[in-house]
């Protein structure tokens, strides 16, 4: 039984979840992208799998309605969010009311995965931004449950992740609200947690962080201590994943990568936020590119308006500045090359010779970021 083409599979769990004689199980490919396997012989042929698998076609996709720039306006959560905090807002407002939230927990040991929480407390797991796949594992089935028993349900994840939920379900539910976010493809865990081996030797529950207000950073926090700590552009995994080294087939040729969206809201940074229309506000601390994609969203928008800065913008800026909205990550030319190279050598020197002229391009760039950041600290010192 094939499911879907394996270039097409974006490794969402649908089929896992929804088979009724659980004969679908998770297999790995050699850089360990995530892929599903039939077992033939318990399989009963009865085309569930086939029949919800988005990548056989999805068409339930929205065009935007509304596009704003907006942030929180409770400073603490602004400064801990990667851009405007408006998912951090909208998971609170739905746990206040009863409800609990699923989204990709920054807080792991070998697996960066979606967890349920119900709890204010809990939602720091959440915050930040995860530059890996994050498995959905058995979250699509707690869902349904959760909807069934009458609660409130915010699901966070990629454009694929929400379409696998809404193909799980059959469809939508009034107390359901996602957001999808703006991707720029996924890489295999199997790296990333190699790449951090070799840097920590800590297998022991850790928290990463991709981003800061001053910048991309890779961060590995260990028992309230920060045992790692690399810029984008000095980290070889960070690298190879802002130049499309290593992500998932479907991720080269992924169907959301457009301005129609899968979610009831699209979150993502605004680059390119004051090129077109003037912007006459602080972005420093970070700003929210929103699209409100369905009336439901719509109505969950106006339900944070009085938490938020908000301004309204047009689409053509959003889809200008956010390549990811017009379409998907290109493949790097030595993607092959480096599947081919990591069976041998391992990730660090497989990446490493991949990426040499990126490596080179992007340590002049760090080294003239430095210069420039002494040369402001200079003209403050004189000044």
């Amino acid at each position: 039984m094939k499911i879907c083409d394996t270039q097409d599979c974006t490794g969402c769990f649908a089929c896992i979840n929804r088979c009724p004689v659980s004969c679908i199980s998770v297999t790995q490919n050699g850089i360990g992208h995530v892929y599903v396997k039939v077992d033939e012989e318990r399989c009963i042929n009865c085309v569930i799998c086939r029949k919800i698998c988005p990548a056989n076609g999805y068409e339930a996709l929205n065009k935007p309605m509304d596009t704003y720039a907006a942030w929180s306006l409770d400073e603490n959560e602004h400064k801990s969010s990667s851009s405007g905090g408006l998912a951090t807002l909208l998971s609170r407002k739905t746990i206040a009311q009863g409800g609990v939230v699923y989204g990709c927990s920054s807080v792991c040991t070998d697996q960066v995965k979606h967890i349920r929480i119900d709890c204010l407390d809990d939602i720091p797991k959440l915050q930040g931004s995860k530059y890996v796949q994050s498995y959905t594992n058995d979250t699509y089935g707690n869902v349904k449950k959760d909807l069934k028993d009458g609660l409130k349900v915010l699901f966070i994840g990629t454009p694929c992740q929400i379409a696998g939920i809404y193909s799980f379900l059959g469809g939508d539910d009034d107390n359901l609200l996602t957001i999808d976010l703006i991707c720029h493809g996924v890489p295999p865990q199997k790296l990333m947690f190699e790449h951090i081996k070799n840097k920590t030797e800590i297998n022991q529950e850790k928290t990463l962080s991709f981003r800061e207000k001053n910048g991309y950073y890779l961060k590995i926090i260990h028992e309230n201590n920060v045992i790692y700590h690399k810029s984008s552009l000095f980290d070889l995994y960070y690298i190879g994943f802002s130049k499309g080294l290593f992500f998932r087939d479907s991720c080269y040729q992924c169907q959301y990568a457009n301005k129609n969206r899968t979610g009831d809201i699209t979150l993502g940074d605004f680059w390119g936020l004051g090129k077109q229309i003037p912007f006459k506000h602080d972005i420093k601390s970070g700003v929210s590119v929103v699209l409100v994609n369905t009336a439901k969203g719509k109505a969950a928008f106006e339900g944070c308006k009085k938490d938020l800065f908000f301004e309204e913008r047009t689409l053509d800026e959003a889809v200008a500045g956010n390549y990811n909205l017009r379409s998907p990550s290109a493949k790097h030319p030595n993607t092959e090359k480096f599947i081919g190279m990591y069976g041998i050598h391992g990730f660090d020197k497989a990446a490493r010779e991949c990426l040499k002229k990126d490596i080179i391009k992007y340590k002049i760039l760090g080294l003239l970021q430095k210069s420039n950041l002494a040369m402001k600290i200079v003209g403050r010192i004189k000044g």
